[in-house]
């Protein structure tokens, strides 16, 4: 070797030395295993939860499938009862229906179809329990993605 690449090599040598110190430099391995173990991490509970989600979706459509048969189950009953003829008094017979304003109630609680209004509010407050199911799994799926975003 000439003389000036031996002087040029020994300055790369040094400054090489003066940036990459090996105090300076982050510790590789377990920046590596951190990485390595929370990938995994992420990937199991990403495996936990989708089989959650799919079912969260699938009971979710059915719900709605169920309010809909359960709106029309409630509004054949109601139409199928006497209660619009209650209803019409309020127009023609006012006063009638203020002097006997207890009988007339009674009347009308008698005519409700009862059975078609429980299945509608009972498939209202699962499909409304669901929605809450269904919004938590994907709220959790989407701090999954995003933590696995961070990942990368």
């Amino acid at each position: 070797m000439n003389k000036p690449e031996a002087l040029g090599q020994k300055a790369l040598e040094k400054a090489i030395s003066k940036h990459l110190n090996t105090a300076q430099m982050p510790n590789f391995d377990d920046y590596l295993l951190k990485k390595i173990v929370a990938k995994i991490e992420y990937k199991k509970q990403l495996k936990q939860l989708l089989p959650k989600l799919w079912i969260a979706c699938a009971v979710f459509i059915f719900s709605l499938g169920l309010m809909v048969v359960a709106c029309a189950v409630f509004w054949r009953a109601f139409v199928q009862t006497s209660i619009f003829e209650f209803l019409s008094l309020t127009f023609t017979d006012f006063k009638i229906i203020l002097d006997n304003w207890q009988d007339y109630s009674f009347s009308i609680l008698e005519s409700l179809p009862l059975g078609a209004t429980a299945f509608l509010l009972g498939s209202l407050l699962a499909s409304l329990w669901l929605i809450n199911f269904s919004v938590n799994q994907l709220s959790k799926f989407r701090k999954l993605l995003s933590a696995g975003h961070e990942l990368r």
